[in-house]
């Protein structure tokens, strides 16, 4: 555990980056977040009050927890005896070669047939962000240091009713989110191929996005972080490399400065949301609830009418 100067280094230089982002896209104009699978489009200010309801009813229901030091002790449990620190560069090592192998599928498809280039980025995701850290530092891993935790029992079989109280957070979240000044809902065209079915569309919406982010960036690499450097400088960490994934497979119309500055300050804080959701309960079901509704409401826009 690195020292408490440390820890407390990391949420603040967080939070310095996340104004200094904020800051260039006002001071450049560049505060409409264009149409992706994870966010609406519309003005960068509409997009975090959902976010601060949900931190702020996370944190309040339960007010006093009084099995966290059971879930603590499970977690810890888990990975005693193990190689968190080396899990944590084996994990980002598995970023980076999502990065290289989508630029390489994405130049081979290319050759092949221009409409299918968007297939390495769903190909690479799925092999990097869930195939080969499954296999690497899964619970269910076949290498020798393999180890939990992970998508376990701790955090699939939710006994606790506290540990439920985070439906009320993701309630709120959609009810905000569905609120007459929320982000106008995108045109399905906006965000894939119009040559994609909605059944394709739902498919790529609950495969690829909730199940695979979730269970790399949180059940995975948050965990991690968290036991390596404490809770919120882990929370950080994680929603830091949930940013900058957001990068990949993507343009940078506006340059590069410009695109940073965007995912951090939407992927970047929807990953504190999501970060914070899954550190306070530990309910893998609500991460996945929670990520579900925000890539739903944009992508089955053109079947509800929104």
């Amino acid at each position: 555990m690195p020292s408490l100067t440390v820890r407390r280094a990391i949420p603040a230089g967080g939070a310095v980056l996340l104004a200094a982002s904020a800051a260039l896209l006002y001071a450049t104009g560049h505060t409409t977040v264009p149409a992706s699978t994870d966010h609406r489009p519309g003005e960068l200010w509409r997009l975090w009050p959902p976010i601060l309801v949900t931190l702020l009813l996370v944190r309040l229901l339960p007010w006093t927890i009084p099995e966290t030091g059971h879930i603590a002790e499970r977690l810890n449990r888990k990975m005693s005896g193990r190689s968190p620190r080396r899990d944590v560069a084996v994990l980002l090592g598995c970023v980076v070669l999502f990065y290289v192998l989508d630029l390489l599928l994405s130049a081979v498809l290319s050759l092949v047939d221009p409409t299918l280039t968007p297939l390495s980025y769903f190909i690479s995701k799925a092999f990097f962000l869930f195939l080969v850290p499954v296999v690497l530092v899964g619970a269910v891993g076949v290498m020798r240091y393999a180890s939990g935790p992970d998508v376990t029992r701790l955090s699939l079989k939710v006994v606790e009713p506290w540990r439920w109280w985070g439906l009320v957070a993701v309630a709120g979240y959609v009810l905000v989110v569905l609120t007459p000044w929320a982000a106008r809902t995108p045109a399905a065209g906006e965000i894939l191929p119009d040559r994609f079915t909605v059944a394709g569309v739902l498919i790529v919406t609950l495969l690829w996005s909730p199940v695979l982010e979730e269970v790399f960036f949180r059940g995975m690499l948050q965990t991690r972080l968290e036991y390596v450097v404490g809770r919120w400088p882990g929370i950080v960490l994680a929603s830091g490399v949930y940013a900058a994934a957001g990068l990949i497979g993507g343009t940078a119309p506006n340059g590069a400065a410009t695109a940073v500055a965007t995912a951090v300050c939407v992927q970047g804080t929807a990953g504190l949301m999501y970060g914070y959701l899954w550190s306070r309960y530990r309910n893998m079901w609500l991460n996945l609830l929670l990520h579900t509704a925000t890539t739903v409401f944009v992508l089955t826009a053109p079947i509800t009418g929104g």
